[in-house]
């Protein structure tokens, strides 16, 4: 007999007229004979009814053969996005997998937050472990009323009083230092960053210094020179710097005991020099007056 599908004699025949090595090709792929699509008239496998595979499948899907563009929109209401399945579009549809109904879960006003120009200095702030916020503080649209507007993109938050919460009554705007990355080595930009901050921080310097050589404060300095009327203990002169014909008010200099090391007063440079010249001995101080008055 000979095979339907290869046309080849003298084998032997499996079953609709096939022989066996066509037969077995026919129940792993499914092959059909070859004919014109009644519809797209080409010469292609025919699925059934006179239709190839793709003319057929429309007809299946579409009720025609026909090319039809179909939209299934999202079934939800007021949604115009495409559905992906289950007749909701993607976004419904992930909200339904995951939490098992289509309502909106997220907070009105979602995603305005992260916009504000603010949110970036009050996210870092709550992050910082130098900083506390203040109960108020942690919603951060209390936080937005309480600041008001940023006065330029430099300036950011810090704490008056460090040691008390970040909060309405604690908190004012400054200008971070910023040292420029175009100067030579890591070092030098810590030089430079010092340099800054000094200038800044003159005030904070120089109480630190007073308190760390002397054992008082600034404040402490400021009332001494308060009761001195600023000028000198000892010649009742201020104390400036004289530099090419000008003249450039100075700080008075501490004046202290070198052996209890308490502070006595405020003195200019030129009389706490002096002082010091004479081994703040008094006995030698009288020898100078007695030996002026005696020329």
């Amino acid at each position: 007999m000979q095979c339907k599908n290869c046309g080849k004699v003298d084998r032997l025949i499996e079953g609709k007229g096939l022989c066996e090595k066509c037969y077995r090709e026919l129940l792993k792929r499914r092959i059909y004979k070859k004919a014109k699509c009644v519809f797209c008239g080409e010469e292609k496998i025919i699925a059934a009814h006179g239709l190839c595979r793709a003319c057929y499948q429309r007809k299946q899907k579409n009720g025609t053969p026909e090319y039809v563009k179909v939209r299934k929109v999202c079934s939800v209401e007021g949604c115009e996005n495409v559905s992906v399945a289950n007749q909701l579009c993607d976004m419904h549809y992930r909200r339904w997998k995951r939490h098992g109904h289509l309502n909106q879960t997220r907070p009105i006003g979602w995603g305005s937050k992260e916009k504000h120009p603010l949110h970036s200095i009050w996210a870092w702030r709550k992050r910082s472990k130098d900083y506390v916020l203040s109960e108020r503080w942690k919603d951060f649209w209390n936080f937005v009323e309480d600041v008001g507007d940023r006065p330029s993109l430099k300036h950011t938050i810090k704490a008056i009083d460090p040691k008390n919460e970040l909060g309405r009554e604690n908190f004012e705007w400054y200008v971070p230092i910023i040292v420029s990355e175009n100067t030579d080595g890591i070092k030098g930009q810590r030089n430079n960053y010092m340099t800054a901050w000094r200038e800044k921080n003159a005030r904070k310097v120089k109480s630190n210094k007073l308190k760390t050589t002397y054992g008082i404060t600034l404040d402490d300095y400021d009332s001494l020179l308060e009761e001195q009327k600023g000028v000198c203990a000892i010649c009742g002169k201020k104390e400036v710097l004289k530099q090419k014909g000008k003249e450039t008010p100075q700080d008075l200099a501490v004046d202290h005991c070198h052996a209890t090391g308490k502070v006595r007063g405020l003195l200019c440079r030129k009389c706490n020099t002096g002082i010091g010249n004479f081994h703040d001995s008094e006995e030698i101080m009288l020898k100078a007056i007695q030996y002026i008055n005696s020329h």
